[in-house]
């Protein structure tokens, strides 16, 4: 991250500071699809949940990190 301006990393440490905030379902599920590249379809497999019960965890765990960090999410 060499160049990185402060205010981007300061951002990025405070969305990894909100997952690791999250309910641990909703952790699990974020931490598999966002940090490891997993399908929906694997993460589901990987926790022995439905796909339907995975997108849920996954979209609660988006609302969350929306809530917390507002307009502020990293790209």
């Amino acid at each position: 991250m060499a160049g990185t301006p402060p205010a981007d990393l300061e951002l990025w440490a405070r969305f990894h500071v909100a997952i690791d905030g999250l309910p641990a379902e909703e952790r699990e599920a974020f931490g598999l699809i966002y940090y490891h590249g997993q399908t929906r379809g694997q993460a589901a497999l990987l926790l022995g949940v439905s796909e339907r019960t995975l997108y849920r965890r996954w979209a609660s765990a988006c609302l969350l990190l929306s809530e917390r960090l507002g307009d502020e999410l990293p790209v």
